[in-house]
């Protein structure tokens, strides 16, 4: 068991071990979510920044799920492990088992490790062999099969201008297949041809051997072709897997496969490789895992700059009526219900300032201190004019000075100000966005007066 194996196994006991004792003696902390009450538990003994008890339960959601994707991985992670371990078990002592008779063909990647090399290679290996009766049914059907697969992409063996298929079994791997070309400077062993050494117009004829092995039984097929020119072209195969499909065949007999131990005066030593193994599928897994607070922050970011940015947009309208309904003789918390009443009309539940304002109007509803309220409304909002214009209120309802009245009509002129600005900034970026249209249009129709006449001036 490696390093990899054992961080996986115990991050998955300690998550199962911790939501388990946490479920038994704080039920307070339960939920109907996944590793609800570890994320309750984690969430309460790290200082977030900022945090607010309002945000408490969205904030504990997320860290659920991302708790929940670390588990997850690491369950993946010991899997694949244990797929790992038991595929070890395929090859001991540089031997490598093969299946029983009659059974699939067992393709393996294999790591060939020596001196100064390293080579990973796919192999495929058959089971042991058949019976007579067996084998004979087998390459009937395989000589009938074979005339079709060594045509590859080409539709007719009397006309074939792309690289034969040489197939090295059939029959779901119970039948092997070795070539043997008539022309070997036309076709090589692997099926691929010698366009140089084609005729140009009226092609080549030749054929090849298809030497078809099932069990101990064999049997030669010889197929007719006419080669032309062609331009596809296939890797030459390496000295390794030669080694490996000649040592292969020649042990057939037998239960185990004796891999080389030396190749050209260098010692080999073999072991079997996944596709996609523990370590590779952890380490993805753990690079999500970094990724995901890095994408929660900026989410949250973009998040509060649009809150911030609505604030800023919301508050010439809600200081002019506020300051408009005061100046009227309606109450403070009337002035502000009435506000949210026509904001909610507008569609704008969701927006920053009326989830603040519903909070402010709940609170003085509820007996709360008015002073207070107004105070804690400025503070959430987070800009200096709410906050100047929340405390010239709560001093304005404690007092009644009218100096700070008439400084509330000079904050509602402010705002509406404020407000013209900002639509004069929004009309000039709309003027921008569209100023690249009317240049692409302008110069579309200079083109269009121009091109009649160039067309006719000859140089």
């Amino acid at each position: 068991m490696d390093a990899a194996f054992l961080f996986s196994m115990l991050m998955v006991i300690v998550v199962l071990l911790g939501e388990l004792v946490l479920r038994i003696k704080g039920r307070g902390l339960c939920g109907r979510r996944p590793f609800s009450a570890l994320s309750a538990f984690v969430y309460g003994i790290i200082p977030f920044k900022g945090k607010k008890d309002r945000d408490r339960r969205s904030d504990t959601e997320r860290l659920g799920i991302f708790i929940t994707f670390l588990f997850f991985v690491n369950v993946l992670s010991v899997v694949m492990g244990i797929k790992d371990m038991a595929s070890s078990r395929e090859i001991t002592d540089n031997t490598l088992f093969r299946g029983e008779a009659g059974g699939d063909t067992k393709t393996v990647v294999l790591e060939a490790k020596g001196e100064g090399i390293e080579e990973e290679i796919s192999f495929e290996v058959e089971p042991r062999q058949l019976s007579y009766e067996e084998a004979q049914r087998y390459l009937d059907n395989a000589g009938e099969t074979i005339l079709k697969e060594v045509k590859g992409e080409n539709k007719s063996l009397e006309k074939i201008t792309k690289d034969l298929n040489f197939v090295r079994t059939l029959e779901n791997g119970m039948v092997d297949v070795r070539w043997i070309p008539k022309d070997p400077e036309l076709i090589d062993r692997n099926g691929k041809i010698n366009t140089e050494a084609l005729s140009s117009e009226y092609g080549t004829a030749t054929s090849v051997s298809a030497i078809l092995r099932a069990g101990t039984e064999e049997r030669e097929t010889d197929i007719h072709l006419v080669l032309y020119k062609a331009s596809s072209k296939m890797p030459f195969r390496e000295q390794l897997l030669y080694l490996l499909e000649e040592k292969e065949k020649s042990t057939r007999e037998n239960g185990e496969l004796k891999l080389p131990e030396e190749i050209d005066g260098r010692k080999i030593s073999w072991s079997v490789k996944d596709d996609v193994g523990q370590k590779e599928i952890l380490a993805a897994g753990l690079l999500i895992i970094c990724l995901l607070p890095v994408a929660w922050i900026r989410k949250n970011r973009i998040k509060e700059e649009a809150a911030a940015k609505e604030l800023k947009e919301d508050y010439p309208d809600f200081a002019y009526k506020l300051v408009l309904y005061l100046d009227s003789g309606v109450g403070i918390a009337n002035s502000l219900s009435m506000i949210l009443r026509d904001m909610e009309k507008r569609g704008y539940t969701e927006r920053r300032l009326p989830l603040e304002l519903r909070r402010l109007v709940e609170d003085i509803r509820n007996g709360g201190d008015m002073e207070k309220a107004l105070e804690g409304f400025g503070n959430a909002c987070g800009f200096v004019e709410y906050m100047r214009l929340s405390g010239m209120v709560s001093h304005f309802a404690a007092t009644g000075d009218r100096d700070i009245k008439r400084a509330l009509s000079d904050t509602g002129r402010e705002a509406m100000m404020i407000k013209n600005e900002l639509l004069k900034r929004k009309g000039e970026e709309a003027s921008l966005k569209l100023l690249g249209p009317i240049m692409l249009l302008m110069v579309s129709v200079m083109i269009a007066v121009m091109f009649p006449a160039l067309s006719t001036i000859s140089f």
